[in-house]
């Protein structure tokens, strides 16, 4: 009987420490421009599926993934009411696995982890998805934390986001 429970507390604890070691929550740790408004998500459990519409264009779904999360941050400028057309929004979006150790992409190495640069905006010509082949991803910290520093450049299209700090826990 002891044997027993010995077995089940070391099965518990091991598992206990397992759980922990996964990501659960996203921060941001860098500054967001003025007159603007950042965020960025830790969407759980699901991986992206790179995708061309009817156009050639880039564009991407959600599918589920036990294996992966989304890390999703978004940066929207600050629009008057009375400005009609005056949104402008742009987005960072790629997969991180569930318990990733230190991760260092660089250039076209970061499609491995499906990255994509969104631009919005009323600019005719210069809004969408593009594929993020020229930059640098680095997370590195213990089990507990991480943290992570993406530099990145999209040549397709004006960008104001060109880096982002963030914390995973």
């Amino acid at each position: 009987m002891k044997k027993t429970i010995a077995i089940f507390s070391f099965m518990l604890l091991a598992c206990s420490a397992q759980k922990q070691a996964v990501v659960t929550t996203v921060a941001l740790t860098g500054d967001c421009p003025k007159n603007s408004k950042c965020t960025i998500e830790l969407i759980k459990n699901k991986g992206i599926e790179l995708k061309k519409d009817a156009f050639g264009n880039d564009y991407y779904e959600l599918s589920e993934s036990a294996a992966t999360n989304v890390i999703k941050y978004e940066f929207s400028r600050n629009v008057k009411g009375d400005i009609q057309d005056g949104g402008y929004r742009e987005e960072v979006i790629f997969e991180i696995g569930q318990n990733p150790d230190a991760v260092i992409l660089t250039d076209k190495s970061l499609q491995n982890i499906k990255m994509l640069y969104g631009r919005f905006c009323f600019c005719k010509g210069q809004t969408g998805y593009y594929k993020v082949e020229k930059g640098a991803l680095n997370i590195n910290g213990s089990k507990t934390a991480k943290t992570g520093l993406l530099e990145f450049e999209v040549s397709e299209v004006p960008q104001v986001i060109k880096s982002l700090a963030f914390q995973l826990k």
